[in-house]
């Protein structure tokens, strides 16, 4: 039997959505749970390679992502860095409040935690359903956030 680490690089081998729903749906279902509980907390996890699954395969990865109290699983600790695309300036709807619609405002690289990240990048992402909404914001690794922020600091001190 595989170990969830090299089912995670096996999913990740395969190069198209397509594919990667094709190995998961062969997979049964408590090797499918231990992948997706190991591919959400290792350091290759990138919400573009969940949010590009077939809806099938997505909807059973998201509760490892954000959490489910039923399952008895927590939201993944870590932050995703979402940026907009230059001189873009995002407005998200993030939920009501008082019955007020409430929205998050992306002009700059910004720390979400992963539920609304996953909303950011279901609305404005490369994969968002609305074509004219498409390619507004896109995922930072924690590499490339660190460059950028790097490049700010100098920017900032000239």
């Amino acid at each position: 039997m595989n170990t969830a680490t090299e089912m995670v690089g096996t999913l990740l081998a395969k190069k198209t959505p397509r594919l990667r729903g094709l190995y998961l749906q062969e997979l049964p279902v408590l090797q499918k749970r231990e992948l997706f509980a190991a591919w959400v907390r290792s350091d290759t996890f990138r919400l573009d390679d969940m949010l590009t699954l077939p809806m099938a395969q997505r909807y059973e990865a998201t509760p490892h992502v954000v959490g489910c109290d039923r399952r008895g699983l927590r939201e993944v600790e870590r932050s995703f860095y979402i940026t907009p695309k230059a001189g873009a300036n995002v407005q998200m709807e993030n939920g009501f409040q008082d019955g007020v619609r409430q929205h998050l405002h992306i002009n700059k690289t910004m720390s979400l935690r992963a539920r609304t990240a996953i909303n950011a990048m279901l609305q404005f992402g490369p994969n968002a359903e609305s074509l004219e909404q498409r390619g507004f914001v896109r995922e930072l690794t924690e590499e490339e956030h660190a460059v950028e922020t790097l490049e700010k600091k100098k920017r900032s001190r000239k």
